[in-house]
């Protein structure tokens, strides 16, 4: 049985809604554990059938959505999906444009995931110009934690290793 499936990399683009439609259906129920759809430029229209069979999934534990143009709707709808997902240990979001609100919200949805250990937002497109990042990303981990990863990485403008915070 197939586990692990590698397509990044394959200029798949906007246009490939019709290929994330049959490969979701058939992994679901499968063995598929490790998908990889990296550097692929793939938008929220796209990616919708991927993040509905996160949500669904029993068996994925490594998804690969790195330099795609997730966006902060795109992360939002990968968050909720998140929310319901009990068997994702890891995902790369590294290169995209998540910004704070998608970061918020993937922030949130990770108070309900106890079973992801890693996400990767690094560079990714995190403004400073709305709040303190210290608000939900704090790298001391003595003060409102709510969640923790035992991996997060992200780029300079989260200014945290290590935790994923909320604000209170």
């Amino acid at each position: 049985a197939l586990i692990e499936l590698n397509l990044a990399s394959n200029a798949l683009g906007r246009d490939a809604r019709p290929l994330c439609v049959a490969l979701c259906e058939y992994a679901n129920g499968r063995a598929l554990k490790v998908l990889r759809l990296a550097d692929n430029a793939l938008d929220l229209e796209a990616m919708e059938p991927v993040l509905r069979m996160v949500a669904d999934n029993t068996r994925l534990k490594h998804l690969d959505l790195a330099w795609n143009l997730i966006d902060a709707r795109a992360a939002e709808a990968l968050a909720r999906a998140l929310e319901i997902n009990t068997t994702l240990k890891r995902v790369n979001l590294a290169g995209n444009a998540v910004g704070r609100d998608g970061c918020y919200a993937l922030a949130r949805a990770l108070t309900d995931n106890t079973a992801l250990a890693a996400l990767d937002l690094s560079t990714n497109r995190i403004e400073e110009d709305q709040h303190d990042p210290g608000e939900y990303l704090k790298p001391d981990g003595k003060v409102g934690y709510r969640y923790r990863t035992s991996h997060f990485s992200a780029d300079s403008h989260c200014h945290a290793h290590g935790k994923i915070v909320l604000p209170p």
